[in-house]
């Protein structure tokens, strides 16, 4: 069995051109043999957290906020991260006080639990067999611990610069080319 990323975020580097992951931060929610899975934590839909929930059936509560686009995969998909530790098969810990649910029944119950720390996805990130592993070996990722403030409190257009500067690397002095750094 190698390393695994579950549970960590990673930071896309200046060199990831391709436009679903261009500037992105990744919650990784699943990493095994077999490959992993993500949620995009800083790109927005136009479908808000109430007009998804109206669809469903079910009341949000509290803040109303966009859906947030997990990846190009199944877009009809529905991941949701919160901080509420919930019984059942449907509730998955990703790392400290983070949980993912997945089921219609979860939804309801995270939409009804008013305040912070709560977000929809629609979506998801996908890599095959050792895909990720290489990417990162590449450079294409800056691998960091999870931040409860990085994955339910800050906003998505920040979100990229914001978790570098977590992690200690000034966006400004990132190169992208030669002779070229970020603005």
């Amino acid at each position: 069995m190698k390393s695994t990323l579950e549970g960590k975020i990673l930071i896309a580097m200046p060199n990831l051109l391709d436009p679903n992951f261009y500037r992105t931060v990744v919650l990784i929610v699943e990493h095994d043999d077999d490959g992993a899975l993500g949620l995009v934590l800083n790109r927005v839909s136009a479908l808000t957290t109430q007009e998804l929930c109206i669809n469903q059936g079910v009341i949000w509560r509290g803040r109303n906020e966009q859906v947030r686009v997990g990846g190009p995969v199944q877009p009809t998909s529905l991941w949701i991260l919160h901080r509420m530790e919930r019984e059942g098969e449907d509730s998955t810990p990703i790392s400290k006080d983070c949980y993912l649910t997945t089921s219609l029944e979860g939804l309801g119950d995270v939409a009804e639990a008013e305040g912070e720390g709560r977000r929809i996805f629609a979506g998801y990130s996908g890599w095959g067999d050792a895909q990720l592993d290489d990417e990162v070996r590449e450079g294409i990722w800056l691998v960091a611990d999870p931040d409860g403030a990085l994955i339910f409190e800050a906003g998505a257009g920040s979100l990229w610069e914001d978790a570098l500067r977590k992690v200690g690397v000034d966006p400004g002095m990132l190169v992208v080319g030669p002779n070229t750094t970020l603005q």
